[in-house]
């Protein structure tokens, strides 16, 4: 049963020299529970499609401009701000890239923590500091009791993560939004966030969307991907299923750019051409000017999102894709 699903959802700028479509994505679900990954290149809309779903975004210029977004029965998109204030938080969460960014400078960890507790589950007082002294053991932060009392600045980058993910989950959300969690952080601290993330969401039963450009993070976390370009999701499937056998050519030329053991030596392979934004498509597919693949119909018309069988794709020449992998 999917507890998040995303259908028609066009997020806009309102810059001087017009409005700018940002994401025009078709389709996404996370199911109950489920971990799925949406991966994809910078700029290619992911980090706006997570803000759209509680639309939390940057500036007032950024909106949402169409679509549904249902959550738990109920279509976000027509939701006003108060309503949406409590969602936010309570039933989904968000963990951003950078936490410098995201953690108030001015309070120490436990007071905001403190906060966020009398906020979603009405605890105060010593009940409140003893489940926010909980919250930062869970997250593995050692010493708690004095992490409770440090600022943002006194942190580490992998302790500030830490400190982020225990706000997320303070209001024991059913989804947690998780945008490029590890990005900034050495490899080893990356492996022990990620079990920690597979740890809380078997504990806690939570649904994860879990926002990375890498393959390899998504392989060992994440039992559903969709592939995102050019602000549309453009294949989804079973994880261990789109990693095997791509349909689309935008998916099997990521998995040929990344690094791999025995190509030790060799230069890179990377995907010819620059990625586009939506507002920039013009007419048929937006891989059309870095496609082997493409012909006359992927100039004259944009594939729609189609499938069965648990896998959808966009393109006019899955099959043959699909051959060639």
């Amino acid at each position: 049963m999917a507890l998040l699903e995303m259908r028609d959802v066009r997020v806009v700028v309102d810059a001087p020299e017009g409005t700018r479509t940002l994401v025009r994505l078709s389709a996404l679900s996370v199911g109950e529970g489920e971990v799925v990954g949406l991966v994809g290149e910078t700029g290619s809309g992911k980090t706006m499609t997570g803000l759209a779903v509680t639309q939390v975004f940057p500036t007032p210029a950024v909106r949402l401009a169409g679509g549904e977004i249902r959550y738990g029965g109920q279509d976000l998109a027509r939701l006003d701000e108060a309503s949406l204030r409590r969602i936010r938080g309570r039933e989904i969460a968000m963990v951003f890239q950078d936490p410098a960014t995201s953690l108030n400078p001015l309070f120490p960890i436990g007071k905001v923590l403190v906060d966020l507790l009398a906020l979603h589950r009405g605890l105060r007082g010593a009940r409140a500091r003893q489940e926010a002294l909980a919250l930062l053991e869970r997250v593995e932060l050692p010493d708690a009791g004095r992490v409770f009392h440090r600022f943002p600045h006194e942190l580490s980058g992998g302790m500030r993560q830490r400190a982020m993910i225990a706000l997320a989950i303070a209001g024991r959300p059913r989804l947690l939004i998780a945008d490029e969690p590890t990005t900034a952080l050495d490899v080893t601290v990356q492996a022990e966030l990620l079990h920690l993330f597979d740890d809380l969401r078997r504990e806690e039963g939570m649904a994860v969307l879990f926002i990375t450009h890498n393959l390899g993070i998504v392989a060992h976390t994440s039992e559903r991907l969709a592939i995102m370009y050019a602000g549309d999701v453009v294949e989804t499937g079973p994880t261990a299923e789109v990693l095997q056998r791509p349909r689309h050519p935008y998916t099997r030329l990521l998995l040929e750019a990344v690094p791999r053991r025995s190509s030790a030596g060799q230069r890179l392979k990377a995907i010819a051409g620059t990625a586009i934004a939506r507002s920039d498509v013009l007419a048929g597919c937006p891989f059309q000017s870095r496609c082997p693949y493409a012909d006359d119909l992927c100039r004259e018309a944009e594939p729609s999102l189609e499938g069965s069988d648990g896998r959808t794709v966009a393109c006019h020449h899955w099959e043959e894709v699909t051959r060639r992998a």
